[in-house]
């Protein structure tokens, strides 16, 4: 005797449980680090920034604070979001956050150099990325010292699509970066927090030059210098054309 067969659900059963599936949260795969790394770059940022995002949201970038108010974290850019790294990210894949930067830094590097700079005048430039990570190319000191400057290099970041850089021994660059980052702050930075800094002996330091610049970041506290690894490592180098 064969077997009743179950007998098919109506269209409209059908179409019901499609729409009510649909809505439900897809569970995703947890994010290797063999995915991650193609996609992984650093992120610099005023650090009031990683703060507001913990008290909102409950979840805790991992960060550094790199010097004057910012401090660089990680980010996976992925094609359809982004994601930021977390303590529990370095943790599950056992690794430290200094390795995880410097591959960030060479992916960072792969994007352009120096020739992605526009010369504001003589001494004194600007970034064009506009990706959100302008400031993160401050990471990339190699890149920095290629630009006809005078001097170490001292940037400005007045929000995270523009970098500015001049050099310390050329006053009328640095006037120059000064004035054109105060014509381009967002309401994601205020002068307060957009001091210059200074790169020497490969660290970054909150700029102490001339006093007629009136360096806005002698009014906030100041982190202790992190070395960015600036000697030596495959960001420091420009990629093979």
């Amino acid at each position: 005797m064969r077997a009743q067969q179950p007998a098919v659900p109506p269209a409209w059963v059908r179409l019901g449980r499609l729409v009510r599936a649909l809505g439900r949260p897809v569970a995703r795969p947890a994010l290797s680090l063999a995915d991650a790394l193609p996609w992984l770059l650093p992120k610099v940022r005023p650090i009031f920034t990683y703060q507001a995002h913990a008290r909102n949201t409950g979840k805790t970038a991992e960060y550094r604070p790199l010097a004057g108010n910012y401090a660089v974290s990680l980010v996976v850019d992925l094609p359809n979001q982004d994601l930021d790294l977390g303590p529990e990210h370095l943790r599950n894949w056992g690794v430290d956050f200094d390795s995880l930067l410097q591959r960030a830094r060479t992916n960072l590097l792969a994007r352009g150099g120096e020739q992605r700079f526009l010369a504001l005048r003589e001494g004194c430039y600007r970034s064009t990325w506009r990706d959100n990570l302008d400031g993160s190319r401050m990471l990339l000191p190699g890149v920095l010292q290629r630009l006809r400057i005078l001097g170490d290099p001292v940037v400005l970041l007045p929000n995270r699509d523009m970098l500015l850089v001049a050099g310390a021994e050329d006053p009328e660059a640095l006037r120059c970066i000064v004035a054109y980052a105060r014509q381009h702050l967002d309401d994601t930075v205020c002068p307060r927090q957009a001091g210059p800094l200074r790169l020497r002996n490969y660290c970054w330091e909150p700029w102490d030059g001339p006093a007629a610049l009136d360096a806005p970041e002698r009014q906030v506290p100041r982190w202790q210098p992190v070395a960015i690894n600036g000697m030596a490592g495959a960001a420091e180098t420009a990629p093979a054309p």
